[in-house]
């Protein structure tokens, strides 16, 4: 994954991608998603992954897929995503299963 065809590493290519595209850190979408004990600064800054986040900045301004994934780790236990990660993916699903007409939520009742 840090020598990837073309040069340079993945983690390394989605922070410079999400720069690019101007996309909101961990804590703006925290924020608009009015989550009641978003992660701190200093929970992002805890281990060693954290201490290079705090290096650079990351630990007050986190790339949105660093924070879900440090989410999971300081409120799942490493275990399960937290409450950013996991209502991202609930809304995806929820969207998948409404745009797709020929899910149960569309087809039920009908025979």
């Amino acid at each position: 994954m840090h020598d990837l065809p073309g040069g340079g590493s993945l983690p390394f290519r989605n922070l410079k991608r999400g720069v690019m595209l101007g996309l909101p850190s961990g804590q703006d979408v925290a924020r608009a998603m009015k989550i009641k004990n978003p992660l701190t600064p200093a929970e992002i800054a805890r281990g060693t992954d954290g201490a290079m986040a705090r290096k650079h900045g990351l630990h007050e301004h986190t790339p949105l897929w660093y924070y879900i994934l440090k989410e999971a780790e300081q409120r799942g236990g490493g275990e399960k995503l937290g409450p950013v990660g996991a209502t991202m993916v609930a809304e995806v699903f929820v969207g998948l299963v409404h745009g797709d007409r020929q899910s149960y939520l569309w087809l039920k009742g009908k025979s």
